[in-house]
């Protein structure tokens, strides 16, 4: 075999089943949701499919089961039901013991046991963060990190600040993100939204400082809807 097939024959038979080993199969037949979704029987024969056998069942049906699942009594171990009795159906008697024919799946289906609450965090201990979520709030022209304007201006780190403006200028620059306009072009009572700058720090998680950053952003508030603006945008 070994030479025919290319395969070894000692490798092959790890995964092989015991002639008449009593299993637990599940059943693709069901068509009633409510019906048992598994059924119990003993395997009577093999096919060349890998983990595919013939199973008989307690009513006497022959089916063919894919990768059935051996069934472990209560007084006997793992080793004993792979390597005990081995008999067909008709000598062994289906184990002397009265079979019913529905829920059997389900019967023999070991069931987990739930764990308490209690037992969880016992276990892994209590997931509460230690962290403070209060939101921290910063003042601008109070904190170091959100100068003002004026502020940006004179401070120490005015060439910094400089450098972030010059920055955010060069990508108005580069993606033309506003449109030049003449103030004689401006009708008169026309209300002009105007725009300021917005600085801020960041900072590492270590505290020192990764970059100084500038925005030039439109004073939003200053608009009146039907005046300044027609429509709105999500």
């Amino acid at each position: 075999m070994e030479i025919i097939l290319a395969k070894d024959p000692v490798n092959e038979r790890k995964n092989l089943r015991p002639f008449g080993q009593r299993v637990t199969c599940y059943d693709y037949e069901v068509k009633d949701k409510l019906s048992a979704r598994s059924y119990e029987g003993r395997i009577i024969g093999y096919t060349t499919t890998f983990e595919t056998y013939w199973v008989r069942t307690a009513d006497g049906a022959t089916k063919l089961a894919k990768n059935p699942t051996p069934v472990i009594l209560d007084n006997e171990s793992e080793e004993s039901s792979s390597e005990g009795e081995i008999l067909p159906l008709e000598v062994s008697d289906w184990d002397e013991q009265d079979h019913p024919t529905e829920d059997l799946g389900l019967a023999a289906a070991p069931k987990k046991k739930r764990r308490t609450a209690e037992e969880w965090t016992n276990l892994v201990g209590s997931r509460k963060s230690t962290r403070d979520r209060k939101p921290k709030i910063f003042v601008v022209g109070k904190d170091p990190d959100h100068p003002t304007d004026q502020q940006a201006r004179v401070c120490l780190q005015v060439k910094e600040w400089a450098a972030a403006r010059i920055k955010e200028r060069d990508q108005f620059l580069k993606y033309q993100v506003f449109t030049k306009i003449r103030k004689s072009d401006i009708p008169e009572g026309t209300r002009i939204v105007d725009t300021k700058w917005v600085y801020l720090v960041k900072r590492k998680a270590d505290g020192t400082i990764e970059k100084f950053k500038a925005r030039k952003v439109g004073r939003g508030f200053t608009q009146e809807e039907g005046i300044n603006y027609d429509e709105t945008y999500a």
